[in-house]
């Protein structure tokens, strides 16, 4: 039978809405205007979206009102009010302000009644737009953008990865987010990837990680396919364990599978390189080989792909060629310019790592929510069903070339006034099984 006690443990409620799957409860939606007075505009919300990914520095969502009583002119709503959006799902509330952007799609539904779209994002959107500054910054990358944030943004950063280099770097009236996108398009983590400044709906604040530490981590959960059938007990009775679908995959399409021309073209599996010292006026050639400076995130993604029947690591393997930097008079007190690193392929695995995660695997998925196990930046095991018919009850029906370890690269959570569900985007660099 039914364990209650079981399952609250797991998902830290204990109402019917904890228990099944797509519900969510104590919904609130509000408006502070600018006179400081807020409101309720709860009931008139037809539908909610709320997107984060590992590229985005802040969330954005929509949400879409049903008017019938001139909330919108009345308000009146002119951009830079604030939203605040609270409600808990499997014992997990949630409770964040945002600031609107704009209105659209103002539609006349009948006489007394019309629809509107309101965009928002993160208050630390709109701070930003205004925190133009002029300063210099030195010290490790990771620490850098921790600094920037904070003193413009008034806002602390997990800093999960830390930087690889320390730079001394002048920003000439550069907003916040600018100038933390050149430290992040020029620079790279202690492991060699790049790192990632974002933010998620169910954690306070932004979080800087790297690619590698971000793919690196165990699997937060399975998502897959479950279906809600009766379940044999040891007492013979039926069971509709109904919280075992919780967090259950719906649907999921393929975007794309490798593109090996583009990676071979970008030398992102197999590249020479040529290390040129300015200063000294010389030049080195290495080879650049991935599985040796930029591993996948599966081992043995093209263990077994050849070319003319050579391997990758043959000599005879030569798609293209890269060239990196390096200037030992720019070094001063442990500082260096951005465009000088110390790593001999320090280029060539920034842009290996970043280049396999635009160009391999990408599947959007639809799933039950589940705010505690889907979340940008943790990694997941997605079982992907095999698209033939079972010739047993005990076949393994996985296709085993597609599923496997993914990383959760962006959630967008959506929420009905019945249902929240959520659009996943699972990215990876390589497959489980290339035979």
């Amino acid at each position: 039978m039914f364990n209650v006690g079981d399952y609250i443990s797991r998902s830290g409620g204990n109402t019917i809405e904890d228990r099944v799957p797509r519900k969510y409860k104590n919904l609130r939606v509000e408006v502070i205007l600018k006179n400081d007075g807020k409101l309720d505009i709860t009931d008139n919300v037809s539908n909610i979206e709320i997107l984060e990914s590992i590229s985005a520095k802040w969330l954005q969502g929509n949400l879409t009102l049903i008017d019938n009583s001139s909330a919108v002119s009345g308000s009146p709503f002119l951009g830079q009010e604030k939203i605040r959006i609270s409600f808990q799902r499997l014992g997990l509330r949630v409770k964040q302000t945002f600031i609107v952007e704009r209105l659209r799609n103002i539609e006349k539904i009948n006489d007394t009644t019309q629809g509107v779209v309101i965009e928002f994002s993160s208050s630390s959107a709109m701070t930003n737009q205004t925190k133009r500054f002029s300063k210099k910054y030195e010290g490790l990358t990771s620490d850098m953008i921790a600094a920037i944030w904070k003193d413009h943004i008034s806002e602390p950063i997990k800093v999960r990865s830390k930087g690889s280099t320390s730079h001394r770097i002048v920003f000439p009236w550069t907003l916040p987010s600018q100038a933390i996108d050149v430290i992040l398009e020029n620079t790279y983590a202690i492991d060699g990837s790049q790192f990632f400044l974002y933010e998620r709906l169910f954690s306070k604040g932004c979080q800087l990680e790297s690619l590698i530490d971000m793919m690196n981590k165990s699997p937060n959960g399975t998502l897959a396919q479950h279906t809600n059938v009766n379940k044999e007990t040891n007492l013979g009775q039926g069971s509709r364990v109904m919280h075992e679908s919780i967090g259950s995959l719906y649907n999921y399409y393929i975007q794309q599978t490798t593109d090996v021309m583009s990676l071979l073209a970008n030398g992102s599996l197999r590249t020479d390189v040529e290390r040129i010292d300015l200063s000294n006026k010389t030049y080195t050639e290495l080879d650049f080989k991935y599985k040796e400076q930029a591993p996948t995130m599966k081992a043995d993604s093209f263990d077994k792909f050849k070319i003319d029947d050579e391997e990758l690591d043959s000599d005879l393997i030569r798609p293209t060629i890269k060239t990196e930097f390096l200037n030992t008079l720019a070094f001063e007190d442990s500082m260096t310019d951005v465009n000088t690193h110390i790593d001999d392929f320090a280029l060539s695995k920034f842009s290996a790592y970043g280049s396999r995660l635009d160009e391999m695997i990408h599947i959007q998925v639809t799933c039950d929510s589940d705010p505690d196990t889907y979340r940008c930046g943790e990694t997941i095991d997605f079982k992907v069903p095999l698209s033939a018919p079972a010739l047993s009850s005990n076949e393994d029906m996985t296709d085993k070339l597609i599923s496997g370890k993914y990383l959760i690269t962006s959630v967008k959570h959506k929420l009905s006034r019945q249902d929240y569900t959520m659009t996943m985007m699972l990215s990876a660099d390589g497959y489980d099984r290339t035979k």
